[in-house]
């Protein structure tokens, strides 16, 4: 299950694995203008940044040093709480990186990761949490988004009667000519 958050200014989403198998399924889906944070050292959430698209639906490319201050804040806030050891220790450091910098070869563990270039990799110092219950309150996971987009498709169908008046179970008058009352019920129950 994929967890979602929405950022504070409404222009980007968070999103982050479960555990270390889903944490690995995002490593093969990722986009390469995504940016992932990891705490650094520790076992922690990959935590994905995505710009959510332009108006011509067209993926954004975000750099990596000119991420608003405030969504970087909860991006590492997000990170560092979701952290097993790293949310119990008083200050830890979070890196992040360009997804297309992530290097996975066949020789590491399920969730690990390696970098194709080590001087692209950002660092912070996390020290409180304060912003977690905030994030965790928009937490939407993927499972209730799909049961809204298909109850929303449904409701859609419903609305515009799709699939209630077939063209093939129709048949004009003209069909009709020259048989009987009796005769089109009979055919109608048939």
């Amino acid at each position: 299950m994929v967890f979602f958050f929405t950022s504070c200014d409404g222009s980007f989403v968070y999103y982050m694995g479960r555990d270390k198998f889903e944490n690995e399924e995002l490593l093969r889906f990722g986009f390469p203008e995504d940016i992932w944070f990891h705490v650094d050292g520790l076992s922690s959430a990959h935590v994905y940044l995505r710009h959510l698209p332009d108006l011509r639906g067209f993926p954004v490319e975000i750099d990596p040093t000119l991420i608003p201050e405030d969504v970087l804040e909860e991006c590492l806030q997000l990170v560092k709480g979701n952290s097993i050891e790293g949310c119990k220790l008083s200050k830890c450091s979070v890196c992040w990186t360009v997804f297309s910098n992530l290097k996975k070869d066949g020789s590491m563990a399920v969730g690990q990761v390696g970098f194709f270039d080590a001087k692209a990799v950002f660092h912070k110092e996390k020290r409180e949490l304060f912003m977690i219950d905030k994030l965790s309150e928009g937490r939407k996971n993927e499972i209730e988004q799909k049961e809204k987009r298909e109850k929303h498709k449904h409701d859609k169908e419903m609305q515009e009667y799709k699939g209630f008046l077939d063209p093939s179970d129709m048949t004009s008058n003209a069909a009709l000519k020259g048989k009987t009352p009796d005769q089109f019920v009979d055919d109608f129950w048939g």
